[in-house]
């Protein structure tokens, strides 16, 4: 296995949140010392591994962020926030490689994070401050280029 293949699978291998909490439901408070092993194991693996860590943003930018990651999580938190936080911090990072991988998570995990009814069932871009539909799949009546401007009741600029 060569860097680039090990940097790759950091994103999922370092986010073992879900773990020892797979059967948990998202409502369930995480152990702060969990969340706080895991948030040190990333930060030591990426500061250590990773080729492109330092390519858009500075060392002293990177520690901010995982520094403000775990003060972020000083106290217990659900797997949702957590993986949430994880991948924000990840994305700083501007590499397609480098995510919390939601592939290769166990079932239980997946339920926990993408199964809920806060998803739409359809793709959409925010253009001009507006909800526009991109891909409609799975929403009837919808077609590209629709504008959004309630869901469930809830302005879109708001939600925005």
């Amino acid at each position: 296995m060569n860097r680039r293949e090990i940097v790759g699978g950091i994103g999922a291998a370092a986010l073992v949140l879900g773990a020892p909490h797979a059967g948990r439901a998202s409502g369930v408070q995480l152990a702060r010392s969990d969340i706080a092993a895991d948030i040190a194991l990333l930060r030591r693996i990426y500061t250590s591994l990773h080729p492109g860590l330092y390519r858009y943003s500075t060392p002293a930018e990177i520690s901010t962020r995982f520094a403000a990651l775990e003060a972020r999580f000083s106290g217990p938190a659900d797997l949702p926030s957590v993986y949430l936080g994880v991948s924000q911090v990840l994305a700083s990072v501007r590499c397609g490689h480098s995510y919390a991988n939601f592939y290769n998570q166990s079932e239980a995990v997946k339920q926990a994070l993408f199964a809920g009814a806060n998803r739409l069932p359809f793709k959409f871009a925010w253009l001009d401050e507006m909800m526009v539909v991109t891909d409609p799949a799975g929403a009837d009546g919808l077609s590209a280029g629709t504008r959004i401007s309630h869901v469930n009741g809830v302005p879109t600029r708001r939600i925005l």
